[in-house]
């Protein structure tokens, strides 16, 4: 059944929050058929992620979403209201909206639309128990639904497009056949020696320095690649660049470490670069959730907080991700994956702890990637949030 649904983004940093939802309204706009008008508050941020969208237009069609632009605290009237109202992460909606659905409430006793707050992807065992609650708002008399993505079929599941897993194998093994042509600028910067090729993309607490150090001692040639995206200032001290300055698309190297910065990468790119690495170095949200789909191994860090939740929000992963490493035979490579994804996650992390974690790792690579390809697959067997929410809706 096709609905109107309204999606409220607010970019409150970096670009997590905006890849999320975008996704997801290109997602049930393309894939399922919905009427999709996603609101975004900041529209040059938005268009790191959406490199079409203009600006200076309040309004326009992208990829089949009618894209809004709507500057908080502006406050529109609206005349009609959506079948499904997503707010995002709990950005709120705009006062005015609130008080159409509340018109309509009051002129036929029932609430016409379903508001569902998106919440953050997490791996602890509560998000079960909560997903999917209604929760009556007393000011506004309303009913908001919190919808919990998670990594169990107890929750809304995991954000994933219908052919994204085809698209992958489609493409690594075009690499295999050397017919790829869609996808040059990501191959033509991967070397073909045999080195380890790794992705990073990390918030500035993360033990940089350390990393750096450690993978130009590497006794495997090592090639990095990071994206403009990211702090660079721990780089450029690291190569004493002057200034600070980090020159983009440019290639550095030090003893058996190559630093490849790449610019601002789409998010396909980004997948294609994901899909290409031996290890992925990834942060939040959406580029922890892409690296699962890749099927290689992953270093997730957490957004960091200041009463340590962070850091079990990485336990709980962490336990889910590691519960495949189940045999007596796997106990080396749950031990380094839980060892060098602490040490990663600890800003007072220094280079002699960093590099045991990161070569107990490596030791047990062969391992971890073997398992973490069973995890993704089987995670792939799940209902997508996407599938979740329409039928949720549809009830």
């Amino acid at each position: 059944m096709t609905k109107h649904w309204d999606i409220f983004c607010r970019i409150v940093d970096n670009y997590g929050d905006i890849g999320v939802c975008w996704r997801l309204a290109k997602q049930l706009a393309n894939e399922y058929h919905q009427n999709v008008r996603l609101f975004v508050d900041l529209p040059e941020t938005a268009q790191k992620i959406i490199p079409v969208l203009i600006p200076q237009l309040n309004q326009q069609m992208i990829d089949g979403v009618n894209v809004c632009i709507l500057h908080y605290p502006d406050n529109p009237l609206f005349d009609d209201v959506a079948d499904v109202v997503i707010e995002a992460f709990t950005c709120g909606l705009p006062t005015q909206y609130i008080a159409t659905m509340q018109l309509q409430l009051a002129q036929s006793a029932h609430q016409h639309t379903k508001w569902l707050n998106l919440e953050y992807l997490s791996a602890e065992i509560w998000v079960d128990d909560f997903h999917a609650k209604p929760s009556l708002q007393p000011i506004t008399g309303l009913t908001k639904t919190y919808f919990f993505p998670g990594f169990t079929q107890a929750t809304g599941g995991l954000s994933r497009e219908k052919s994204l897993i085809v698209q992958r194998d489609c493409f690594l093994e075009s690499l295999k056949t050397k017919i790829s042509q869609t996808t040059a600028s990501i191959a033509e910067v991967m070397p073909k020696q045999a080195a380890l090729n790794v992705s990073l993309f990390c918030y500035p607490n993360a033990p940089i320095q350390s990393a750096l150090q450690t993978f130009a001692k590497s006794p495997i040639p090592i090639n990095l690649y990071v994206p403009e995206s990211v702090f660079l200032q721990p780089i450029s001290k690291y190569l004493l660049l002057e200034n600070n300055a980090l020159n983009k698309a440019n290639t550095f190297k030090k003893d058996n470490l190559t630093i490849q910065v790449l610019p601002f990468l789409s998010q396909d790119e980004y997948d294609r670069l994901l899909w290409r690495c031996d290890i992925n170095f990834v942060r939040g949200e959406d580029s922890w959730l892409r690296a699962i789909w890749s099927a290689n191994p992953m270093i997730w860090q957490p957004y960091f907080q200041d009463d340590a939740a962070h850091l079990v929000k990485l336990d709980a992963f962490l336990n889910h991700y590691c519960a495949t490493f189940n045999s007596p035979a796997k106990t080396a490579a749950n031990l380094a994956v839980k060892l060098l994804s602490l040490t990663w996650s600890n800003a007072l992390t220094k280079e002699a702890s960093f590099t045991h974690a990161w070569l107990t790792y490596i030791e047990a690579l062969p391992d971890i990637k073997n398992q973490t390809q069973v995890y993704s697959q089987k995670l792939a067997l799940q209902p997508s949030l996407g599938s979740n929410l329409v039928d949720f809706c549809n009830q």
